[in-house]
């Protein structure tokens, strides 16, 4: 994966994002759901048009919430391999959302901080703005499946 590259525009008041299209190409996850963790971690806005959060961040920030994304979501926790996708099982206030591994078909059950109460393995997401990210993933998986692949 290569390093975020960013631009800041409108005097400080946006930090675009110049290649975060390459970024989601190399770890096979949808921009919109990789931008979205960003701004629910930065607590700033999100433009999807212009590509950009409002305020100044700073690369490193930015490069090191990107691993942590891709540690949480994108890197297998059985195999160590980065083809994952998200999966949405249930409907209405049951939906369940889960990581599965296209090589080892390892799954995982991603819940926010309060819900532990799932015999498979858990991916828990911690922060403010959990509940809040797990159901936008949810919601945009729902609308966009991910399908798994052979390479």
């Amino acid at each position: 994966m290569e390093k975020v590259e960013t631009q800041i525009i409108g005097k400080g008041k946006f930090t675009v994002f110049t290649n975060i299209d390459k970024i989601s190409k190399k770890i096979r996850h949808p921009t919109e759901i990789i931008c979205k963790y960003l701004s629910f971690c930065t607590g700033s806005n999100w433009n999807s048009k212009k590509k950009s959060l409002t305020g100044i961040h700073e690369i490193e920030q930015i490069q090191t919430l990107i691993l942590d994304y891709v540690t949480l979501f994108v890197l297998c926790e059985s195999c160590a391999n980065p083809q994952t996708i998200f999966i949405v099982k249930g409907k209405k206030k049951r939906i369940k959302l889960y990581t599965q591994c296209s090589a080892c078909l390892y799954k995982a059950h991603i819940v926010e901080q309060d819900d532990a109460d799932s015999k498979i393995p858990l991916k828990i997401v911690t922060g403010k703005s959990n509940i809040k990210l797990v159901n936008f993933i949810g919601n945009y998986i729902k609308d966009h499946p991910m399908e798994l692949s052979a390479n």
